[in-house]
């Protein structure tokens, strides 16, 4: 499927880089490439350590899974955390890593939403 045709939650019919579940799923409008909610990246302090941070807002909960996942190379993913839980839909989020920046040379983190099975 191209550009304006979405069979499933992996299409992305406005073309602007976000699969459809990810658009519903952060409240950003699939048929719409100007409608972006993306996550934010950050560092915050804790206990004298730096620390990566990962926010965003979920505008649906019901029926999906979030899970935040850590790399130190972008091409091998782990998870991290299964946030679900924790959520409210239209409440800030903010997720704080474990690794501290000054003794881990490379890290980054992904938010990955799925489908509950």
């Amino acid at each position: 499927p191209g550009v304006g045709s979405a069979t499933g939650p992996a299409d992305d019919p406005d073309g602007d880089g976000l699969p459809t579940l990810l658009e519903y799923a952060l409240g950003s409008l699939p048929g719409e490439p100007s409608s972006k909610a993306l996550p934010g990246a950050g560092t915050t302090q804790v206990a004298g350590q730096s620390r990566l941070t990962i926010g965003f807002t979920p505008a649906q909960t019901a029926g999906l899974r979030y899970i935040i996942e850590a790399s130190s190379d972008l091409s091998d993913w782990s998870e991290q955390s299964d946030i679900t839980s924790l959520l409210e839909e239209g409440q800030p989020y903010r997720h704080i890593d474990s690794a501290n920046l000054a003794i881990t040379q490379r890290r980054f983190l992904r938010l990955r939403v799925m489908l509950e099975p």
